[in-house]
């Protein structure tokens, strides 16, 4: 399971090559469930349709990455599994939990 560290000011670190694979194939999931392109969801997502291919290569920061699992997170369908290979942002899980329960 892919884990982020805790982000400590200026890191500018990328994303190792495991973990990128892991987004990557989350995105794609994602993107095949919708029936759109990944480049599409790559600019829903964080306003990149260029970012998959630039995670791939080795041209992203753990922060940026770390934004776009929090927002395929809030995207994700509840008919999808979320990908074991990926831990799931805690406050998504949290906020899907509150409106759950105020049902």
């Amino acid at each position: 399971m892919v884990a982020y560290p805790p982000y400590s000011g200026g890191m500018t670190t990328t994303a190792p090559e495991e973990t990128a694979a892991a987004i990557v194939e989350a995105g794609r999931r994602l993107a095949a469930h919708r029936g759109i392109a990944i480049s599409t969801l790559g600019r829903e997502a964080i306003g990149s349709s260029r970012f998959f291919e630039d995670l791939k290569a080795g041209r992203v920061t753990f922060r940026r990455a770390a934004r776009l699992v929090a927002r395929l997170s809030a995207m994700w369908p509840e008919n999808l599994d979320w990908p074991d290979a990926i831990k799931r942002p805690n406050n998504v899980l949290n906020n899907q939990e509150r409106s759950r329960g105020s049902a």
